[in-house]
């Protein structure tokens, strides 16, 4: 409760700033759902001159999308700002503000990240999923199983802001790290049955970046069972542990010093 009433207060603070400047605000928020549509678009024409994409309907590839949308809008909503947050203060040789707070420090510097634009991402992905389930069989036992896989997905990816984050207290600067993490998110955007074994078995055990898509939307269309969801979050919770031992190990390099 204690962390809950604290995070509201940061919420608030976030809010305050963004209300400050309005147009801003929703100029940005205009962009973000502008840039999410273009992938459905590009969808519509692709299923209209071609095959579309082997094993998946139109309507499925939608749902896909939405899903792929609504998981990084979430991201983007809760603390995409995480690593940048780090990276400045560990430069500015000020993260021993949040070392010496009474509260843990990756909690700390996950609460000030909270973005309300990533609000536009996941109304976006919302309606694209919405309008999907109306056209597609799906299961309806792999409900469950969907947004289990879903804060899944956003654990995986907060485990990898992390991760970049813990870097920086031994570079300084990681943002050519977040520009990696998003060019290979690139690969997500397709299922993973597309690809070839080598590269499945990547994105599914090694960097598990198919659990932001792929996965979730076969627990709908293809139902599920305990050993599939075992092997698919598995994955992703070893992935969450490494990043929380490598925090550790990052916040011992932390000299103050800046950089």
């Amino acid at each position: 409760m204690r962390y809950l009433k604290l995070w509201m207060q940061y919420v608030a603070i976030q809010l305050a700033k963004d209300m400050a400047y309005k147009t801003n605000f929703f100029i940005k928020v205009l962009s973000l759902i502008i840039a999410d549509v273009i992938g459905p678009i590009i969808t519509i024409l692709l299923y209209a001159n071609t095959a579309g994409i082997p094993g998946w309907t139109f309507e499925e590839f939608i749902l896909f999308q939405g899903t792929f949308i609504l998981v990084f809008g979430l991201g983007h909503l809760l603390f995409f700002g995480v690593p940048f947050e780090v990276v400045h203060m560990v430069r500015e040789g000020e993260f021993n503000k949040i070392l010496i707070a009474p509260i843990n420090p990756l909690m700390n510097v996950s609460f000030r990240s909270f973005d309300l634009e990533g609000f536009a991402e996941v109304i976006t992905g919302m309606v694209l999923i919405m309008w999907a389930l109306f056209r597609v069989d799906f299961v309806l036992m792999g409900m469950i199983a969907y947004v289990i896989l879903i804060v899944a997905a956003v654990l995986f990816m907060y485990s990898v802001f992390v991760i970049i984050s813990s870097i920086s207290f031994i570079v300084v600067k990681t943002y050519a790290l977040i520009d990696l993490f998003f060019k290979t998110s690139d690969i997500a955007r397709y299922p993973a049955s597309i690809y070839g074994s080598a590269l499945r078995f990547f994105v599914s055990f090694l960097f598990p970046i198919a659990i932001a898509a792929y996965y979730p939307s076969m627990s709908l269309l293809r139902g599920v069972s305990w050993p599939w969801m075992i092997q698919v979050l598995a994955p992703v919770t070893a992935f969450f542990i490494f990043a929380l031992i490598i925090w550790e190990v990052g916040m011992k390099r932390y000299t103050a010093s800046g950089g």
